[in-house]
């Protein structure tokens, strides 16, 4: 079992392991937004040196490998369930973390623990921002249970090879959730050499949201049956509003946690500035081109997934983001969209229950199903209005005037918006 040695030391026997909270050091964007060391209490950990708790479990030493041609593959027929899928990807499914601190007093004479290496920070630090996030989703799903969110696994610095492609890949630079194991993974960094992606706020809030949606639309499974069956346009529109979200909910999470709050550009600080813009929702010029609405209708999974479901994704985020700053709702916008997720109410079905419904029946599912879903959970007049206008302008819709048919939830009163530029129609 792999196990690395500065990730796993052990505790001197006398070291302090307090009970929640506790106060600790963790590194998180100062007023200037720059990252660096500061005082935070730890609020939900039970066990401060192996950082579990109800928001979080750390696991160090964890192996997934992805391979086509595995043998074990051919269980049940060739048909393996979801818990044999799950360990014929989790080759190893790591074990308890240790991290090390040195116990200091603040100015006010408190003790405060100070993590001693690199990996202490690092997983200080995400415990942190898992905190962070389960805090967010409680304030923005007002009242309504979190409880299916609590516990998730996070195996850190996993060893993650992919050989679907035929040669096998160790995947790097990367944090994620990954529904088929059920799990967050943050993998070893290489060529990032800017903000760990462990101890980003709003790249930490933007895989919670994955799992967020996962649960709430796809009930937890591991491969969603629409993931597995669907192809083309319903494929790749479900793939994209995915990520979408997820980069609404990180820019607000980045307002809501510690630090100068609202950033947009979230990814910028550890991908770099130009790696940032192409996913920064505040970008006015956030449109649909051409090249991209051709993809949407004529590319399969693989050659889709190269990068469009991020492009068309950031297009529902900027959306949402503009029709939330332009009414000042952010906190409505925030709240209509979990409550999109999943709603059985017939006047306004939820995305799980429309997917439900159209499973055998992909056609149904567009990007006018997509962006109404939301649209119809948007309880404020003024609000529901922009957006529409926002949908309708950078996803360039085909609702150029209302009432239309195919956003039905749009109210007359909503108009094409002028941000974008027309495109000319696709079969002219």
């Amino acid at each position: 079992m792999r196990r690395a040695p500065l990730l796993l030391a052990a505790l001197a026997a006398c070291a302090p392991n307090p009970a929640a909270p506790v106060k600790v050091m963790a590194v998180v964007p100062a007023s200037s937004g720059a990252y660096g060391p500061r005082e935070v209490d730890l609020t939900t950990v039970d066990s401060i040196t192996a950082l579990r708790g109800k928001v979080a479990t750390l696991l160090g030493g964890a192996k997934i490998v992805l391979d086509p041609a595995d043998p074990l593959l051919a269980q049940n027929g060739g048909n393996p369930t979801e818990e044999q899928y799950i360990a014929i990807l989790l080759k190893d499914q790591g074990g308890s973390v240790r991290a090390n601190y040195v116990s200091k007093k603040n100015d006010k004479d408190q003790p405060v623990l100070w993590p001693a290496d690199f990996h202490s920070w690092n997983m200080v630090t995400l415990y942190f921002n898992f905190e962070q996030a389960f805090s967010y989703f409680q304030q923005v799903f007002d009242g309504r249970s979190t409880a299916e969110l609590e516990n998730p696994k996070v195996l850190y610095w996993a060893t993650f090879l992919d050989r679907s492609s035929g040669t096998e890949v160790e995947v790097k630079d990367n944090a994620l959730f990954f529904s088929p194991v059920k799990s967050f993974l943050v993998v070893p960094f290489d060529q990032l050499q800017k903000v760990p992606l462990a101890m980003n706020t709003g790249v930490i809030g933007h895989e919670y949201a994955h799992l967020v949606f996962s649960k709430k639309v796809f009930s937890g499974a591991a491969i969603p049956a629409p993931i597995a069956s669907w192809s083309l346009e319903p494929f790749n529109v479900l793939k994209s509003i995915d990520e979408g979200f997820s980069d609404f909910h990180g820019w607000g999470l980045t307002c809501a946690a510690l630090g100068p709050g609202c950033r947009p550009a979230f990814l910028s600080e550890s991908l770099g500035e130009v790696e940032g813009a192409k996913r920064d929702i505040s970008l006015p010029t956030k449109c649909m081109t051409a090249e991209l609405r051709n993809a949407i209708n004529t590319l399969q999974q693989p050659q889709f997934l190269s990068g469009n479901q991020y492009q068309l994704g950031t297009l529902f985020a900027a959306s949402m983001y503009q029709a939330a700053q332009k009414t000042g709702k952010v906190q409505v916008m925030q709240r209509a969209l979990v409550a999109s997720y999943d709603d059985d109410a017939p006047a306004t079905p939820g995305f799980k229950q429309i997917i439900n419904l159209n499973l055998q029946t992909q056609a149904n599912f567009t990007l006018e199903r997509a962006a109404n879903t939301v649209v119809a959970h948007v309880t404020d007049p003024d609000l529901k209005r922009v957006l529409c206008n926002e949908f309708s302008d950078r996803l360039q819709l085909d609702c150029v005037a209302f009432p239309c048919d195919t956003m039905p939830d749009c109210p007359a009163t909503s108009s094409k918006g002028t941000s974008c530029p027309v495109l000319p129609p696709e079969n002219p």
